[in-house]
């Protein structure tokens, strides 16, 4: 029977609002106007500034455990190599490529031309959801 090395992973989601007021053409564009304003930095105190065009000002200072989840990432024994990723995560654990494969599956389906070219990023989508349903 093969032996594999698990690593058991804890993610916790930290929560904190702030609420701005914007106009926009759309929800899409308000919400970008907002996530535009908020600081790539956060401050040593664990705060992090929102500031809008407009003047309005916020702060995030997350503190409340929202969410918390634990996956077991499987590897290879003695090799380490990845073998897959199980329990539900609502983290998705796509590359940038493969979001961007899994966009146009979802593009080429909605537009009636999908075709199996992008079959493993499909794959792996698949599975994580497929963990987060059961």
């Amino acid at each position: 029977m093969p032996r594999y090395c698990i690593t058991l992973i804890e993610y916790q989601t930290l929560l904190d609002t702030t609420d701005v007021y914007v106009e926009a053409e759309t929800p899409k564009a308000a919400a970008r106007v907002a996530l535009d304003g908020v600081s790539d930095e956060t401050e040593t105190n664990g705060e992090r500034h929102v500031s809008l065009p407009d003047g309005q000002c916020g702060v995030l200072d997350p503190d409340e455990v929202a969410e918390c989840e634990i996956v077991a990432e499987v590897r290879d024994h003695p090799a380490g190599g990845i073998l897959g990723r199980f329990g539900p995560s609502r983290m998705l654990d796509l590359s940038l490529t493969e979001c961007r494969e899994v966009l146009a599956v979802l593009a080429a389906i909605a537009d009636g031309t999908f075709s199996e070219a992008r079959h493993s990023a499909c794959q792996r989508l698949h599975a994580q959801l497929s963990e987060l349903a059961s």
